[in-house]
């Protein structure tokens, strides 16, 4: 019989080494000589970061074209254009279709079929290629957000030099919760209370995002988190976004109002609707559900307070939280449990117990 071997991938410092020989390349490739003479005053060739589908570069706009922006703009010149990279999509590509592979093997594995979460993030992350979409989400959330939170900052793009390949947008001069999480698990104190801050804005303005408006940025990490001046909080890269139907945000509600309350009938029933179902806790067929175990696995998936089960998974094919078997998980919630994850993730590196209850 024909065995599919996953697609051969570079390793990390192949694409390190690749991506430090076109850096220079990307710029001028996505960028048309006639914007960066027209438009640019200057543009930085070094990168001020880089991650796997772009890199990001300081630049300023010319006189010429703030002047035709006119008062719509109030950032100065001070910009950051962001770059594909040439070659992410074929690269990322052979990523997503060997994710599949590993999906179906796990699926022998797992106490749930992960295959509906596969093919969510085979479905979002391509859509992270196209810049001229994140501009608009980006848009988009910088005036949702700002209307329910004077602490968020997001950048504004500049909608008429963006394109498939490339944002341009107003820079936030910060630094990166990264930084502030280097430092305070150096025992910097004050890092880590000033990280500590960053983090309660942004819980608020998740729960308003996922709860009530319906689209969420759904990259939390904290290289996306920066601390700015006057204790507001910069938050950026809105390629990864979901958008949340009316009846998933009511059946959220619904779990988070159970989870504050300790009802944990009234979570598992929550669920149900959204397509997440619990097994019996001896996983016989028509057997009763272990209430106080399902309540647990829910605090884990959907909560940032610290719950043990949910630092660690050994993969030996047994449940997450004993006697709680999860028998569904719909796809279209990876996006919410994904954030609470690596929110519950910074909450924990940064010594504090924070419920988003």
């Amino acid at each position: 019989s024909r065995v599919n071997l996953p697609e051969q991938a570079p390793t990390k410092k192949q694409r390190k080494g690749r991506e430090n020989a076109q850096k220079t390349r990307e710029v001028a490739l996505s960028i048309r000589p006639d914007l960066i003479t027209q438009w640019f005053a200057f543009i930085d060739s070094a990168p001020l970061a880089s991650a796997s589908i772009a890199q990001v570069h300081a630049a300023m706009l010319s006189p010429e074209l703030i002047a035709l922006l006119g008062s719509s703009w109030h950032h100065g010149p001070e910009v950051v254009v962001k770059v594909q990279h040439a070659d992410v999509q074929q690269l990322m590509g052979a990523d997503l279709r060997n994710m599949g592979r590993i999906g179906k093997f796990l699926a022998r594995v797992l106490p749930f079929d992960p295959l509906p979460v596969v093919r969510e993030m085979q479905v979002a992350i391509p859509k992270e290629w196209d810049f001229s979409r994140e501009a608009r989400l980006m848009a988009t959330l910088r005036e949702r957000i700002a209307r329910v939170s004077k602490a968020i900052v997001v950048p504004e793009p500049v909608m008429p030099l963006c394109t498939p390949g490339m944002i341009v947008m107003s820079r936030l001069q910060g630094q990166p919760l990264t930084s502030l999480l280097a430092e305070a698990n150096r025992g910097n104190e004050v890092a880590r209370k000033t990280a500590y801050a960053c983090l309660l804005p942004i819980f608020e303005v998740y729960g308003h995002m996922i709860l009530v408006d319906g689209l969420m940025h759904a990259d939390p990490h904290p290289g996306n988190i920066i601390s700015l001046a006057g204790g507001k909080v910069g938050l950026v890269d809105f390629g990864n976004c979901k958008a949340l139907t009316s009846a998933e945000r009511r059946g959220l509600c619904a779990l988070y109002l159970a989870l504050a309350a300790g009802d944990a009938s009234g979570a598992v029933k929550a669920v149900e609707p959204l397509g997440l179902t619990f097994g019996a806790k001896d996983q016989q067929p028509g057997g009763a559900v272990d209430l106080a175990a399902a309540m647990k696995l829910l605090l884990v998936m959907f909560d940032t307070r610290y719950v043990a089960e949910g630092s660690s998974y050994a993969f030996d094919g047994g449940n997450v939280v004993a006697g709680a078997p999860l028998t569904s998980f719909p796809g279209q919630l990876w996006s919410v449990c994904r954030s609470i994850l690596i929110l519950r993730g910074l909450c924990h590196s940064l010594k504090f117990d924070l419920s988003i209850t």
